[in-house]
């Protein structure tokens, strides 16, 4: 038993000098640099789809170490590339790099402090998206979600989907950019089925996009940047030349 022991500790000991070789741990600001520098790079953010959702790093893949399904998305990954890492605290991606390691990447950078110090230092990130519920949705009931105030776009995906994933650094950019002015609700497909077969979802990503409540444009598939821009400058024209004004669609629920 102390043999095993003595083993483990020098099995450990061994990996943490393997990844050290590889890998380095990067203040944000430093981190931020250096991620500009590799636009290739893999940038992976391993907390959970809630705090995700709540705010993160442009671009970022959210991948919850924590979930089964953590490893066997690490494995569809591009070994080839660098990765660069962030948790909450900076604890999660310490142990994550050491897997990564074991999975074939040889460039690994990690975020000291995790999000909770990007945030401190008041580094840019995605804006808050709209929570939904855990459980299923039917249309009736997601709809009112939709409002009268900003234009919608309801993003269809799954997390693993290549086409999502090259989708993802665009859409971030556009919450930025439009943040105030456009809501992007981000539907799960694996999460939400029923809504996604109600909808009529075949594609990923699929983007629907809603001005005053009303479906005016459906996109599927990898879609260009100026496409997208150019509805959400048709809607706001639309809107102007209306003479909308604010207001919330309340949809009553039917759960039991």
């Amino acid at each position: 038993m102390k043999v095993f022991g003595t083993f483990m500790i020098l099995f450990s000991a061994f990996m943490m000098y393997q990844v050290s070789r590889h890998s380095s741990q990067l203040e944000p600001k430093e981190f931020k640099a250096a991620l500009k520098k590799s636009p290739e790079a893999l940038l992976i953010d391993l907390r959970s789809a809630k705090d995700f959702t709540a705010g993160h790093l442009q671009g970022a893949m959210n991948m919850d170490c924590d979930l089964l399904s953590y490893k066997w998305r690490v494995a569809e990954l591009d070994t080839t590339l660098p990765v660069f890492l962030y948790c909450k605290d900076g604890q999660q991606s310490e142990k994550a790099a050491i897997f990564f390691h074991s999975s074939g990447f040889v460039s690994i950078t990690e975020m000291e402090g995790g999000f909770q110090m990007w945030e401190s230092e008041q580094l840019p990130s995605t804006p808050a998206e709209v929570v939904l519920p855990d459980d299923e949705l039917t249309w009736m009931e997601f709809s009112r979600y939709l409002d009268l105030e900003h234009d919608v776009i309801v993003d269809y995906y799954i997390p693993w989907n290549t086409n999502c994933q090259k989708m993802e650094p665009l859409i971030d950019e556009l919450a930025i950019k439009y943040d105030k002015k456009v809501k992007i609700i981000r539907i799960n497909t694996d999460t939400y089925k029923r809504l996604a077969v109600e909808q009529g979802i075949t594609v990923l990503p699929t983007y629907q996009f809603y001005e005053n409540g009303n479906l005016t444009l459906t996109l599927e598939g990898i879609t260009e940047r100026a496409v997208i821009e150019k509805q959400l400058k048709e809607n706001e024209y639309a809107a102007l030349k209306e003479k909308k004004f604010p207001g919330i669609i309340h949809v009553p629920t039917s759960k039991k």
